[in-house]
């Protein structure tokens, strides 16, 4: 019989229940159609929703789409139906490797100009709220330019009624993480954009040692530096919705349903609970010794993820749904 944490209130946070979240839908290119479905099933709690739909294109200024034409307009009809707020995405994180795209874009003024031309043109076009950038390549040499890329591109929005929304890495410090985090100036970023979204996730990943993927500890301290910097309610914490399966030294992505099979099968179902990640988690060792070892997400560890954001006086919420989340995590973010 599979076993799973109760989701009783988390091991973190207040006594009382923070208020309702504002949750931002994110729909990987990848699985457009089911994630589409996911939120039209869930609109009740999902106030807005980023579909992964462009990038930009070769020539630096142009917004190109990134899955195909009618796959992206099927989705986004579909939303639109369900009254869907919608702020597609344009990202530099899928696709084939053009690194140097971006920050060819951003040190060149003319370059920069017609693009945010080309994005305002396409929000209008479309009838879009606004739009959500998420460059993981913009390097820390070009921190400034982004920064004035993203008031420019910030302002030209607004004057049409739309908004910005900017997806960085989460990190502690002004130069933590990895040289892409550091290239993001939360202060000026802040500033001027209408939501930062925020990373936090992936503190253990496919190439890292077994780990929680966001564990509370690390995210009050990544929200502790963002709210020293950027009004709380411009804030939205970005939340996996997957884990990690190590099988000895090599990880890879694992979805909650797919976490739960593997532990009926590799531990006959048991699924332990630890406290001071706020995360559910198994393993097994073979006889043979390969380990084996599973750190996801559930209903449970977003609830004490959510408490630890109303500390912080966060209550913008946002989920990756690279896959289909614990079915209790609809109600959690419902407050039922």
């Amino acid at each position: 019989m599979m076993r799973t944490p109760t989701p009783a209130r988390a091991d973190h946070g207040p006594t009382t229940a923070p208020r309702r979240p504002y949750v931002v839908a994110s729909l990987p290119p990848d699985a457009l159609a089911g994630a589409t479905r996911l939120v039209t099933e869930h609109t009740d709690v999902v106030d807005s929703v980023t579909p992964c739909l462009y990038r930009i294109g070769p020539h630096d200024d142009t917004v190109e789409l990134l899955a195909g034409a009618p796959a992206a307009a099927a989705a986004v009809a579909t939303l639109r139906a369900a009254s869907c707020s919608v702020l597609p995405g344009i990202t530099d994180r899928f696709g084939d490797d053009r690194s140097d795209v971006v920050p060819r874009m951003l040190r060149d003024p003319l370059r920069t100009a017609r693009h945010v031309t080309a994005v305002v043109d396409l929000v209008r076009r479309h009838g879009y709220a606004g739009v959500e950038i998420e460059f993981v390549t913009v390097r820390p040499e070009d921190r400034d330019a982004f920064s004035a890329y993203a008031a420019d591109l910030a302002q030209a929005l607004h004057d049409t009624g739309a908004r910005l929304a900017v997806t960085v890495g989460a990190k502690t410090h002004d130069r933590d993480g990895d040289e892409h985090d550091a290239a993001h100036d939360y202060g000026a970023l802040g500033a001027v954009v209408d939501e930062l979204r925020l990373r936090t996730l992936d503190c253990h990943w496919a190439t890292t040692p077994p780990g929680p993927v966001a564990p509370v500890d690390w995210i009050r301290a990544v929200l502790t530096y963002a709210t020293a910097l950027v009004p709380a309610d411009k804030i939205v914490m970005g939340v996996a919705t997957t884990g990690y399966r190590w099988t000895g030294d090599s990880g890879a992505p694992i979805g909650h349903r797919d976490a739960l099979a593997l532990a009926d099968r590799l531990a006959g179902g048991e699924v332990r609970w630890d406290p001071l990640s706020a995360a559910p988690w198994f393993g097994r060792r073979e006889p043979g010794g390969t380990a084996h070892e599973v750190w996801f997400e559930d209903a449970r560890s977003l609830a004490a993820k959510r408490y630890v954001a109303a500390e912080a006086g966060v209550h913008g919420l946002l989920l990756w749904l690279t896959a289909p989340p614990d079915p209790r995590v609809w109600g959690e973010l419902a407050g039922s």
